[in-house]
């Protein structure tokens, strides 16, 4: 009987930890920056402080957004952002969900990359919209990946319902015009989770 459970447990034992594990969103070494224009010239990059994100074995990839923890390096704009255009009481996350190719991540060698499409659904404000957005891997370490957007993807406000927002934004402000896009980038690392 023992010799069965042996020969049984043997496959399991064999496959690597990683294909087995979860990935945990490292916050730490993560960003996602968006970019906007002002009264047609000025152009101004802004982050988020707070994300969370993981990636099950199975390659079910999940990233959130505290939408609240907008920096733009100005307080008062930050503040602005947070009730005129996100109206985070209502809408606090933005939420980013899509399947990655995890027999690709999982065979990769450690110190080497590659580049895929990442198809999923951006759900923020309210309204859900899928996206496709090329991306970089890296394989930092056997329990690290980084995930690079290699173009950025454009967010068009009125996808988002976004519009009057930017406008209660553009009135407060004194502004001629806001751009009704912003392109958005991100660096993301994953690391497997402890005890995995």
């Amino acid at each position: 009987m023992n010799r069965l459970a042996a020969i049984c447990l043997l496959p399991i034992l064999l496959v690597s930890p990683c294909v087995l594990a979860d990935w945990q969103l490292d916050n730490n070494l993560s960003s996602i920056t968006f970019g906007s224009v002002k009264n047609g010239a000025v152009v101004e990059s802004h982050t988020f402080g707070q994300l969370s994100g993981s990636v099950t074995a199975a390659g079910k990839a999940t990233v959130e957004i505290n939408l609240a923890s907008v920096d733009t390096a100005i307080a008062i704009r930050d503040e602005r952002m947070t009730s005129l255009l996100f109206e985070v009481s209502q809408f606090p996350v933005a939420r980013f969900e899509a399947d990655i190719a995890i027999d690709t991540l999982n065979s990769m060698p450690v110190g080497e990359g590659t580049h895929m499409p990442l198809t999923g659904s951006l759900s923020l404000h309210g309204k859900t919209v899928k996206l496709t957005i090329p991306v970089t891997v890296f394989r930092g370490s056997n329990d690290a990946y980084q995930i690079t957007s290699t173009r950025a993807a454009v967010i068009a406000a009125a996808d988002f319902d976004l519009l009057p927002g930017i406008e209660a934004l553009r009135a407060i402000a004194g502004l001629t015009g806001i751009t009704p896009a912003s392109p958005v980038s991100f660096s993301l690392v994953f690391r497997q989770k402890t005890g995995s």
